[in-house]
C-alpha cells in the first residue's frame, strides 16, 4: 500500500477480484500472524509516514460495528476476533517499543502451509 502510493497511484476496491489465501488453522497461529502485521504496520508508518487504511481504529470499528446483527453466535465470534486483534496490536507495540523481534525474518505457521 505505501509502495502504491509513494509512486502517485491508488487502490481502489474490486469487487470481481478473487483472492486465496491460506490462513492459519488455530488461535495462536492467527494471534502470532495478526502480532507480526500489526508490527510491520507500525514500522511502515515510522519509515514512511504512511498509516495503512486497516490501523485506523474508528475505520475498523465502524465496519465491526455494522455487522453486528440478530445472531448471537455470529455476535460472540466477532466479539472474539475483535478482542484478538485488540491482542495483537497491543503485544506489537510492546515489540515494537522494545525494539524487540523486528520480524525480518518470519517464524513458519505450520497450518498456513497445509494445503490438502
Amino acid at each position: 500500500e505505501a509502495a502504491i502510493k509513494k509512486e502517485g497511484l491508488k487502490i481502489v476496491y474490486s469487487p470481481d477480484a478473487v483472492v486465496r489465501n491460506k490462513g492459519p488453522e488455530t488461535w495462536y497461529e492467527f494471534l502470532r500472524q495478526r502480532r507480526r502485521i500489526n508490527y510491520g504496520h507500525l514500522w511502515i508508518k515510522k519509515k514512511y509516514g504512511h498509516r495503512v487504511a486497516t490501523a485506523h481504529n474508528s475505520s475498523v470499528l465502524s465496519a465491526t460495528l455494522k455487522k453486528l446483527g440478530p445472531n448471537l453466535k455470529k455476535d460472540i465470534w466477532l466479539a472474539g476476533m475483535v478482542a484478538t486483534e485488540l491482542l495483537s496490536r497491543i503485544l506489537a507495540r510492546f515489540d515494537y517499543m522494545k525494539g524487540k523481534n523486528a520480524y525480518t525474518v518470519w517464524e513458519r505457521l505450520d497450518s498456513t502451509k497445509n494445503l490438502s
